[in-house]
């Protein structure tokens, strides 16, 4: 998995739904902090247990190493895909441990945020009977009493069963997830409720042989319907070129873009595109290319270097026009 978050802004989940929702702007309110800031934390990095409808559970908390209980923190769920697990997440071990952890994030971060990576039933994430739901508020009761959690800044994220968990947290948790960023996702786990608006991510492979990208897009293009068109406004769909399920073939499959994302929904600064490199093992490492949002599509200018991204420009195709 070579690709970190790409961006999202809020949008309804609910495809029936036909109310418009404003644009999303930046996050004026200061932070709010939670029962655990200002005294000693009661948790620390490492996995931990914990009792969800009945069962044990467990998941990896990762702080910040120079963690101050008077600081309230951005708090990042990151869930794993079908047969990986918490300390597949939590390492980065899967792609290169330490600088893929949490998705490549917690690098990013630059100790500004905790981690906490729950451990899904059987290595997925199912969701019976809402069991994995129940999961994420329980985890998140016991870290919002332990630890100083800025709760206007709780975010998840997710690959493939992941994504699909990251869904139904968005479409059952609008008022408690600020953000929400999903690679390759298939609806697998639910959606209860999903009538309200939710910072939403979605970036998918153009190749994708597991969840098709057309389904992706049929989905956004409902959006878009429900909302008179201007779904463009609050839901931000990347599609990318040639890449397989997450990563790999023949594509600009690595970019980073939590910036982007924390600057739409923080700072209110909505991205038009994503620049993206081709990795070492295709047939041109280094090219760059701007990930465009969707139904927009890269088109090269007709001069300049072919291998950059500043050679194209994102054009919306006549016929979605």
């Amino acid at each position: 998995m070579l690709a970190v978050i790409a961006v999202a802004a809020a949008a309804l989940l609910a495809t029936s739904a036909t109310q418009a929702v404003a644009a999303p702007t930046a996050s004026a309110a200061p932070a709010a902090s939670t029962a655990g800031c200002g005294k000693a934390p009661t948790l620390s990095s490492g996995t931990h247990t914990i009792t969800s409808s009945g069962k044990a559970r467990s998941y990896i908390l990762t702080l910040p190493s120079n963690y101050d209980s008077s600081h309230p923190y951005r708090l990042i769920f990151g869930l794993h895909w079908l047969g990986g697990n918490a300390e597949d997440v939590a390492t980065g071990r899967t792609v290169l441990a330490g600088v893929w952890s949490y998705y490549g994030l917690q690098q990013l971060s630059n100790n500004s945020t905790i981690f906490v990576a729950p451990q899904g039933l059987n290595n997925g994430w199912a969701n019976p009977g809402g069991q994995d739901l129940t999961l994420i508020d329980d985890v998140l009761k016991q870290l919002e009493g332990g630890l100083c959690v800025d709760t206007t800044r709780v975010f998840s994220v997710g690959f493939s069963y992941g994504a699909a968990m990251t869904y139904a947290l968005a479409c059952a948790r609008p008022t408690v997830f600020r953000a929400v960023a999903l690679y390759s996702a298939g609806l697998l786990s639910g959606c209860s409720g999903g009538t309200q608006p939710v910072a939403y991510l979605a970036s998918h492979g153009v190749s994708d042989p597991v969840f098709s990208i057309l389904d992706t897009t049929a989905w956004w293009d409902e959006l878009n319907k429900a909302n008179a068109g201007r779904a463009a406004e609050f839901a931000r769909l990347f599609a990318v070129p040639g890449m397989n399920h997450c990563a790999g073939g023949p594509s600009t499959d690595q970019f980073d873009a939590f910036g982007a994302l924390v600057g739409w929904v923080e700072k209110g600064i909505a991205p038009d595109e994503i620049i993206a490199t081709a990795g070492a093992g295709t047939p041109w490492p280094g090219r760059t290319r701007p990930l465009c949002v969707y139904p927009a599509e890269a088109r090269f200018k007709g001069v300049g270097n072919l291998e950059t991204a500043d050679s194209f420009v994102c054009q919306t195709p006549a016929r979605t026009r």
